[in-house]
């Protein structure tokens, strides 16, 4: 299977910073330990920087310990790498081998914005939130090999697992609350939304999946980079519930919609019955509902609603 990586951060360097891009990112996919770069002028600290976000998978490389050495005209970036070479291929293998799993039984016919949920519950499930496993915790790798990690490593998994599902998918570094934070930009529909797996880790919910820029209080980044997100362009309306109440709430608000999809987030797997029942429930208390065509989907644990 192959990874198509969303490059984000590449795209925003200029032709000659995004050369050394390739040259860096090649030769540390090598595990080279002296790296020539014919272009010193370069702002060599944010090219690495954009290496770093847009490649998941090159863990193993050391980007908060990078070092220079120049010689005339002739700069040299020095590999530092967080593990001998037969180990970190050895964890790259087995992250292959997961990403591949994980991919392989997803649920048939989801549309992207129910599979970008589906892969946020997929982290959800199989992660803590800790970091005793050390610099493993700021990776994928403590995602995928120790089921624990940190904002970073969390974040880093839910955008290799989004790159391999073919979803546009980011990663952001910002403050959340004064500190340093990171989490995700998806794109549905060429609409940029934020997502935040570790808070809804911490949460165990959906609170912060598909997030406008206006929701995501407390929290700061580079606006210079990432785009604004809007939800102008959503052709329905997306909503969490966490119990029966919350769903009549909702519903109450939706008659005037074109379209809707409710998410059931009440802590365990409904069963296709349990689900059933409720939308039977919804359209006898709720006459709104009697001109729109109602119906769900076990496999996404999602309330659908159309004119």
């Amino acid at each position: 299977m192959r990874e198509e990586t969303t490059l984000y951060y590449r795209n925003q360097l200029n032709k000659k910073d995004r050369m050394i891009y390739d040259t860096l990112k090649n030769q540390w996919g090598k595990f080279e330990n002296s790296i020539k770069i014919n272009m010193p002028d370069s702002d060599t600290s944010l090219i690495t920087q954009a290496i770093h976000f847009d490649n998941p998978l090159l863990f193993y490389v050391n980007f908060y310990h990078i070092e220079y050495s120049q010689l005339a005209q002739e700069l040299y970036v020095l590999g530092d790498y967080l593990y001998e070479k037969n180990e970190a291929r050895k964890i790259l293998d087995y992250c292959g081998k997961w990403g591949s799993y994980i991919i392989n039984h997803k649920p048939k016919n989801l549309r992207n914005v129910e599979l970008a949920l589906w892969l946020h519950d997929v982290i959800i499930r199989n992660t803590t939130y800790g970091e005793s496993n050390g610099i493993r915790s700021h990776s994928i790798a403590g995602v995928i090999c120790d089921h624990q990690a940190v904002c970073e490593g969390i974040s880093m998994a839910y955008k290799y697992l989004c790159d391999l599902a073919g979803i546009p998918c980011i990663y952001v570094a910002g403050d959340l609350n004064g500190s340093p934070h990171g989490w995700n930009m998806i794109w549905i529909d060429n609409e940029p939304s934020f997502v935040d797996v570790t808070n809804d880790l911490n949460d165990a919910g959906r609170k912060n999946f598909m997030r406008s820029s206006k929701e995501m209080i407390g929290y700061s980044w580079d606006n210079s980079i990432i785009p604004e997100c809007r939800l102008r362009n959503k052709n329905n309306e997306y909503f969490i519930v966490h119990n029966k109440r919350e769903l009549k709430k909702c519903l109450r608000t939706i008659g005037g919609l074109e379209c809707a999809e409710i998410y059931l987030d009440f802590g365990r797997t409904l069963d296709g019955r349990e689900i059933e029942r409720l939308v039977v429930t919804a359209g006898l208390t709720n006459p709104l509902l009697m001109i729109h065509k109602v119906s769900y989907s076990v496999e996404s644990q999602m309330i659908i609603i159309q004119k």
